[in-house]
């Protein structure tokens, strides 16, 4: 055998057999295939039987690691040992070359799963037991394991989040165990696979030993949770005393997950399992569209609520497919007060609130509880995701990227406020921590700046916010909105009059300040005012130093000037920041990003003029690796 051989691993749902599946492909095992069904079918002899008979592994990983320290019920234990007992027999009856069963300890079912492997060996077949103490790294707290190190990332973390000052944690502080990563487990399992000849039982164990006191400061670290930690209490169930320790020896070369990287893995885990997500939908006529957006978080969230504003399609029908939580609100043209009474239905730590008109990309979609698990019990409070505009039919982007806030903490002091382009804030008027994330970690997909929906939209939404800007007239960012509405309609006057006005209201807590220079340079330039434009982005180049935008911009006018050289100043500045855009910018948005085609371009002709041939024809090269890079179609969701 070696690491291309076919292997069988049964119970492949609990920690053990996730951890063969995760390491053994990192490691090379490029065979293992797993129990197609449920563990209570690991009774079932036909299935087996037909299952060895079509697959032919050489070698079958066993887990059977049992609750550290429980009394397991009667029932659940004789099932177990019959399941055990049943893959022995089918795999000797199938000519397996080897057998190995993972166990925790040599007493009870252990003891008795060893010596049937014994019994086995007698009858020719390659079986036997690994024996391995302090095993942690369990991904959840159902009944077939629960170990030390998970109980005290638990307890800790739920202190820090709930800001107490102590914790208590079972046990001793001075008794001193070993503690033994689930994914050496697996990597000293898959070794033996290969290398282990002998019959006699093989017992593991980590390499040190730590006392519970500092096995309680380093999982104080991990969390992040800096309060006292009080011990009460013996240790058990979660941690059996190991009365014959000199049997164990320690991995050969030693674990490759120290304590503290272990703790730190098992912390992602743990906050991954236990965080509550709610996905929040409002929706209105959607049907085209909800049943791609509750795909996209279908598996991922904990509960899915959906609010209606008044659908005359099949949207609710649709909808009631994917959660029974779908509730009717009365409109009322306020989008902040449809969004607060969906946000009073979540019992979830954190939210995904999305429109009926987005959905997470195939690509991202898997981990979307386990990114935003990352922020549960920081000081974060929200997480910008990046939107790609794409048209219905989902072939090309309509549109430039953009950043908003998609998922926060659910805190009742968080709010939305304002009818229209709504936005969280805190009731108190504090500025709250949000924190940008790569589209490479999530990305959502946007159908709603589709050409033949946008002009609905638009000229809603410039219907609702003429009637506040009427109300209230210095406000920045309705002036803002309505600059880039009429932009988009092309009516160029009111979209330079409105962002000028932006600009000279001043800063407003939400406001894309960059975004509103931008909408007015756009619209003097589409005016064909000229000396505007040019002073606008003057303007941009002294408010945004470190926006690469407008130097591409100054850059181009430059060049029409043939001020070549000049213009290659621009250019190479704006290059530059745009290779250190997400450093100075997390929280912005960039033009350049989706025109460095058009910018090397340009550099390529401004070179070329110059009769700087080498460099005009390494910008061109550049030019076609941008084109050929830059997202301009969709991948199939």
């Amino acid at each position: 055998m070696d690491n291309t051989s076919k292997f069988f691993i049964a119970e492949k749902d609990g920690f053990l057999g996730t951890a063969l599946l995760r390491v053994g492909p990192q490691s090379g095992y490029t065979g293992l295939a797993a129990w197609p069904g449920t563990a209570a079918e690991l009774s079932d002899e036909r299935a087996l039987s037909l299952f060895f008979q079509a697959e032919k592994p050489e070698g079958v990983f066993l887990p059977c690691l049992t609750p550290l320290g429980a009394m397991e019920p009667a029932e659940n234990l004789s099932r177990r040992l019959a399941r055990a007992a049943m893959v022995m027999a089918e795999a000797h009856k199938a000519g397996v070359k080897k057998l190995v069963v993972l166990l925790n300890e040599d007493q009870g079912p252990g003891s008795f799963l060893g010596q049937l492997c014994m019994q086995y060996q007698s009858e020719g077949a390659h079986f036997f037991a690994l024996f391995a103490d302090g095993v942690y790294g369990s991904r959840d707290d159902a009944f077939g394991y629960e170990d030390y190190p998970r109980l005290v990332l638990s307890r800790l973390h739920q202190g820090k989040i709930r800001h107490e000052a102590r914790v208590v944690i079972p046990g001793t502080m001075e008794e001193k165990r070993q503690f033994l990563f689930v994914d050496d487990l697996a990597s000293a399992a898959l070794h033996l696979m290969l290398h282990y000849d002998s019959g006699q039982p093989v017992y593991l164990k980590s390499d040190s030993t730590i006392s519970l006191k500092d096995l309680a400061a380093e999982a104080a670290k991990a969390v992040g949770y800096s309060g006292e930690i009080h011990f009460e209490g013996p240790a058990a169930p979660y941690l059996p005393v190991v009365a014959r320790a000199e049997k164990y020896s320690t991995i050969s070369g030693g674990a490759k997950f120290d304590l503290p990287t272990g703790l730190g893995i098992h912390y992602i885990w743990l906050r991954e399992v236990q965080m509550r997500l709610s996905a929040l939908v409002i929706m209105r006529d959607a049907a085209a569209d909800i049943a791609s957006c509750l795909e996209s978080v279908k598996g991922q969230a904990d509960e899915i609520i959906v609010v209606d504003t008044g659908s005359k399609d099949d949207s609710v029908a649709i909808a009631r497919r994917y959660t029974p939580q779908v509730y009717h609100f009365d409109w009322n043209d306020d989008f902040s007060a449809a969004r607060n009474f969906a946000l009073d239905k979540a019992t979830g730590d954190w939210a995904v609130f999305l429109d009926s008109d987005v959905f997470f990309s195939m690509e991202t979609r898997g981990r979307v509880k386990m990114i935003l698990s990352r922020f549960w019990g920081s000081d974060t409070d929200g997480v910008m995701i990046t939107r790609r505009n794409i048209d219905s039919k989902r072939e090309k982007i309509v549109m430039v990227d953009d950043q908003s806030e998609r998922a926060f903490r659910i805190d009742p002091e968080m709010r939305y406020v304002d009818p229209i382009h709504e936005y969280l804030a805190f009731k108190d008027g504090h500025i709250k921590n949000d924190i940008a994330i790569d589209d490479h970690d999530l990305l959502i997909y946007h159908t709603g700046y589709s050409p033949e929906r946008m002009e609905e939209k638009t000229q809603r939404n410039i219907s609702m916010l003429e009637e506040q800007q009427r109300t209230h007239p210095d406000k920045l960012y309705l002036n803002y909105y309505l600059a880039s509405l009429y932009f988009h309609t092309k009516d160029f006057k009111k979209g330079a009059s409105y962002a000028k006005k932006s600009v000279e209201i001043g800063e407003e807590p939400n406001a894309d300040a960059f975004a509103i220079y931008r909408v007015w340079s756009s619209s003097l330039r589409e005016l064909g005012d000229e000396k505007g434009y040019r002073e606008v982005i003057k303007k941009g180049l002294k408010a945004f130093p470190k926006m690469p935008d407008f130097y591409m911009e100054m850059g181009h006018l430059l060049s029409e000037e043939k001020k070549y050289a000049k213009a290659l100043e621009y250019y190479e500045k704006g290059e530059k920041l745009e290779k250190e855009f997400k450093k100075n910018n997390p929280m912005e948005v960039n033009m350049v990003h989706d025109k460095l085609g058009l910018l090397y371009q340009e550099m390529s002709e401004a070179h070329r003029a110059l009769g700087h041939k080498a460099k005009a024809e390494e910008y061109a090269a550049k030019q076609k690796e941008a084109a050929a890079a830059a997202p301009s179609t969709v991948k199939p969701a």
